[in-house]
């Protein structure tokens, strides 16, 4: 039966027991080891558990997820080591958590398209090693107020929120890549943004997409007009 189960979800729930109601969740410190072993499971969802604080390097035993959020668990403040690769997690909500730092090990997720940060008040650095995630397009250190520093080649993503981070003089409009030794604007660049509506974040992103084919027939020509004068 454990092989067939594909989601969890250990979430919140509004207690109005609290003083004006607050979110309450699950109140477990970590995960007990018989869930490492469900490895069919796709979705792993345990937010706003004020309790909880560990989670084990056994993740890596889920090789089926695709989805994990630790969002609002205020006590996780250690991301543990990824000891072997997991290509299928596209989604990782850490929002709202303690957490100081990432492990370097963070390039073994390999197929991880999101990675939510917001909000992690202690976070302070963003090892290098997150530059070699080249399928990320989301990244969000929106609110985190104690880093003061990206890794350089992040020129993959799609967006980039940095608004509320001790980042300064990081706010390129557009960025570039070498191609065959010519520098060329590429249109999937970070894009710095403010917290703005899902429906123009999602307009701004098909606007992005839509000038691709364009971007890279100028970037074409001007490789065959480099050639035809060498």
């Amino acid at each position: 039966v454990t092989e067939n189960l594909r989601e969890l979800d250990l979430d919140w729930s509004l207690d109005w027991t609290l003083a004006a109601g607050a979110f309450s969740g699950i109140a477990i410190e970590e995960l007990p080891s018989i869930i490492y072993s469900l490895t069919g499971l796709a979705t792993l969802t345990l937010r706003y558990s004020k309790d909880f604080e560990s989670l084990t390097s056994s993740i890596c035993q889920l090789k089926s997820l695709k989805y994990l959020s630790l969002s609002g668990c205020t006590k996780f403040k250690v991301f543990p080591d990824i000891l072997e690769n997991m290509e299928r997690l596209a989604s990782l909500d850490l929002d709202n958590t303690s957490i100081r730092e990432l492990p370097a090990s963070i390039e073994r997720l390999q197929g991880l398209v999101s990675l939510n940060l917001e909000n992690c008040k202690s976070l302070v650095y963003l090892p290098d090693s997150i530059c070699n995630l080249l399928s990320l397009e989301w990244l969000t250190l929106n609110g985190c107020s104690k880093l003061s520093k990206l890794p350089e080649d992040l020129w993959y993503l799609k967006r980039l929120d940095i608004k509320g981070t001790g980042i300064h003089g990081y706010c390129p409009e557009q960025q570039f890549i070498n191609l065959g030794g010519l520098a060329q604007f590429r249109s999937t660049a970070p894009k710095i943004n403010a917290m703005v509506p899902n429906i123009e974040q999602n307009e701004a992103v098909a606007d992005v997409e839509s000038r691709l084919p364009w971007m890279w027939r100028h970037v074409e020509e001007r490789q065959d007009l480099c050639g035809s004068q060498a």
